[in-house]
């Protein structure tokens, strides 16, 4: 991945390689290599130079072939920090509406995201050791896709809590019958 060395901007192999891991996890839409293609290498630079440099999804979507979908792919792995990829397991997750493509929806699932992961580092903050990893959209979308997938095979029971599996009704114990 490329954040870690904070380019800052990528190439049309990066922009390319990409696509091919996200045609891999969802739909591949073969049609798009067309208008990936017809991009140019100067052109990918300066749009996702002001991208990284603004923090703008939109300039990413100013590549031909380029959607809010593969703009949150690119971004997320440039700044995790600050984006979720969107998937669409993440959609259904997170978004109340019929699962759409548009910017309007990635902003509000990603701002979704952007929330859990700070309430999830709040919450872990007490706990925490030092070498733990932080959450952040990209890894709360993660987590979210593979809760999605595990229950999508039928193995959602491999997501609960041990804690949740109790059929006793123990919590009513305070409040049941004491003339024992």
């Amino acid at each position: 991945t490329f954040h870690k060395n904070k380019k800052d901007s990528i190439t049309k192999e990066q922009l390319l390689k990409i696509v091919q891991w996200k045609f891999q996890k969802g739909k591949p839409r073969y049609a798009l290599m067309k208008f990936l293609n017809a991009n140019s290498e100067k052109t990918i630079q300066e749009c996702s130079t002001k991208a990284f440099k603004n923090n703008d999804i939109k300039e990413l979507c100013k590549l031909k072939g380029v959607g809010p979908a593969t703009a949150s792919a690119i971004l997320s792995l440039y700044a995790p920090d600050k984006y979720a990829f969107m998937d669409d397991e993440i959609i259904e997750c997170l978004y109340d509406g019929k699962r759409g493509y548009t910017l309007k929806i990635y902003n509000e699932v990603n701002d979704k995201c952007i929330e859990l992961a700070n309430e999830l580092n709040k919450k872990e903050s007490k706990k925490k050791k030092q070498d733990d990893e932080n959450w952040t959209p990209r890894r709360v979308g993660k987590t979210l896709w593979t809760g999605a997938r595990l229950s999508a095979h039928g193995l959602d029971w491999f997501m609960k809590d041990d804690d949740d599996d109790d059929d006793d009704d123990d919590d009513d114990d305070e409040s049941s019958d004491s003339s024992d």
